[in-house]
């Protein structure tokens, strides 16, 4: 005879059962919460160790209760390239290898030993050749008969280590041909400097002008500049432009003593070779602040010292309109030209420079770092 149900209550052997059935879970229950939480001991490599009921190797390795190092990485030539991140240590449970995975169960033995070496993957990927310079004659003046072409090679190199595999060479690099001489008689040049940068955003809009316009200037830094935009100093030498010294802090003057002239320069060098690669050959002194002791030092460090024979006084911040009437006015063949990319708010001299140019170019001027004008 089947059980009778009235308002959802259970009637009969029916109640049993189920009483019966919620015993058996909760009992499953209990007996799972006690058997994880009651702690177990094993042996690992002769120490007596307590660990969780229901710890896996891997976990006694995670905890560092396996003392046993992890392999390294090798390199492609046997090297090591990445020490302790190789294959995890061996472990032995009562005598057979166990796995990660493996649980562990109360009394047993581990014994552990140094993870296997792994040796790195492997990367291949397709990577340009730089194109060859080949260059005859010497001077300022360039004539490109042949650009030249990038080749390419196909490289398998160490994900770690960087050392290479293999390459293969896809297709040859064929160089750019170069000659040089000096300007011809009567050329009028005219070199751009700019200084207190590199000045992010600033120091990029100069950059759109001088290559709308063509135009190559030169470029002094500082060092403390350097070191928060080094990406915006590589951005200029990349676009062909000359860079050079100028300090570390901005902070020299003709009574600066001998060691603060040394720390300015020196650092200021570091500085720009750290942040492009490359090794300034020209230093500007702040404020045209030229002693005898920054000469010496100058030479000390090979560099050359850069003044300049035209100064609009553009950090002072006069009208646009101004900065290129007292720049062109003054400007004659051989002129270097003072103006400033940072060390404040330059607007008027960015909002100027195409006009300089401009009018310039129209009177007959080529525009020249000062290796150009005076190599």
């Amino acid at each position: 005879m089947y059980p009778h149900y009235t308002d959802g209550a259970l009637r009969g052997p029916a109640r049993a059962v189920t009483a019966v059935s919620c015993a058996l879970v909760v009992g499953a229950i209990w007996a799972v919460a006690v058997w994880t939480l009651v702690p177990m001991t094993v042996s690992v490599d002769g120490r007596a160790e307590t660990v969780a009921a229901g710890s896996t190797v891997a976990d006694l390795i995670d905890s560092g209760l396996v003392r046993s190092p992890s392999g390294d990485v090798l390199s492609l030539n046997g090297g090591v390239a990445s020490p302790g991140k190789g294959g995890a240590p061996r472990v032995t449970v009562d005598g057979r290898p166990a796995g990660a995975g493996r649980r562990l169960s109360q009394g047993d033995t581990l014994l552990t030993s140094r993870g296997p070496d792994v040796r790195e993957r492997t990367v291949t990927a397709f990577v340009a050749i730089p194109v060859p310079r080949e260059e005859s004659g010497a001077g300022p003046d360039v004539l490109v008969s042949r650009l030249g072409a990038a080749g390419l090679q196909r490289v398998t190199w160490g994900a770690v280590s960087r050392e290479i595999e293999d390459a293969f060479l896809v297709r040859p690099a064929t160089s750019m041909l170069v000659t040089r001489a000096p300007f011809p008689p009567g050329t009028k040049t005219v070199a751009l400097t700019f200084d207190d940068g590199p000045w992010p955003g600033q120091t990029q809009r100069i950059l759109e002008i001088l290559s709308a316009e063509n135009v190559r200037a030169t470029f002094f830094m500082v060092g403390v500049r350097l070191r928060l935009t080094p990406d915006l100093a590589r951005r200029v030498v990349a676009e062909g432009h000359l860079v050079g010294n100028h300090t570390l802090t901005h902070q020299m003057t003709r009574s600066s003593t001998p060691r603060q002239v040394d720390f300015q320069m020196t650092a200021g060098k570091e500085e720009l070779r750290r942040a492009t690669g490359v090794e300034s050959r020209w230093f500007r002194a702040p404020s045209g602040a030229v002693t005898p002791l920054v000469t010496a030092q100058a030479a000390i460090l090979g560099e050359r010292v850069a003044g300049w024979t035209v100064d609009p006084a553009d950090w002072r911040r006069p009208p646009a309109g101004v900065i290129v009437r007292r720049v062109v006015g003054a400007v004659r063949p051989g002129a270097i030209v003072l103006l400033h990319d940072g060390g404040g708010e330059r607007n008027q001299t960015i909002a100027a420079l195409p006009g300089i140019i401009t009018t310039l170019k129209a009177r007959g001027y080529r525009f020249v770092t000062l290796d150009e004008m005076l190599p």
